[in-house]
């Protein structure tokens, strides 16, 4: 009896401190930007996005999305021990094509391109936990060039994690780089070749998610 209550009450306690960990709200945008950022626009600042070069190569327009969401638990329904993620996703998708793309214009909105563009289309974004401490993040969006549209999901490796916010530092980063690497294998295979900057290598926890679900002349 000693031990079962013993081991209820150490069970007790790790419900706790798990639970206390994935209280309030992560603000996913500092995960970014690496500073404590308070608005969207500080975020673009400090991401060096208010700064564009003058003659790109090419340029993207990617539509805002905002995540507003916990960390879904294995069977689907929203985690009671994550944090609400809570940011702006097209920043850390902007932050990811400037890494990919040396000299790209990025931009959120038509009216800033000025020239012909790639629009990316954020549709939507998910944390999900699986059994039986495993998770990955996924984004779905659409990439957009010459007027057809390829429906895509970038989706990082699953991977063990103590707690939702930390799994959500670790791999958040991580899909955004692997949907500007998707962006870059789309256009390579359209005969759109662009430089590349820093080239970042995916990580081997990483799985790139390149079907093409949809196609729309």
């Amino acid at each position: 009896m000693k031990r079962f209550l013993g081991a209820l009450k150490v069970l007790v306690l790790v419900v706790m401190v798990v639970g206390l960990t994935g209280c309030g709200t992560l603000h996913i945008n500092r995960i970014v930007t690496g500073t404590e950022c308070l608005t969207r626009e500080d975020c673009i600042r400090d991401l060096g996005l208010d700064r564009q070069p003058a003659n790109p190569d090419i340029v993207f327009v990617v539509e805002p999305l905002l995540m507003k969401e916990k960390g879904k638990a294995p069977i689907g329904w929203a985690s009671p021990i994550s944090s609400t993620n809570y940011g702006y996703v097209e920043l850390c998708v902007a932050k990811a094509l400037r890494e990919e793309f040396k000299n790209a214009k990025i931009v959120f909105d038509d009216k800033d391109a000025n020239m012909p563009f790639v629009r990316i289309k954020l549709h939507d974004i998910a944390q999900q936990a699986t059994y039986p401490f495993g998770g990955y993040v996924r984004i779905n969006y659409d990439l957009i060039i010459n007027g057809k549209t390829h429906s895509l999901y970038a989706k990082s490796g699953t991977a063990i994690a103590v707690t939702f916010q930390q799994h959500m530092r670790d791999h958040y980063p991580r899909t955004c780089q692997i949907l500007a690497k998707q962006v870059r294998e789309t256009l390579e295979n359209k005969g759109i070749a662009v430089p590349a900057t820093l080239n970042l290598p995916v990580p081997e926890t990483q799985q790139i998610g390149t079907k093409i679900i949809k196609t729309e002349e």
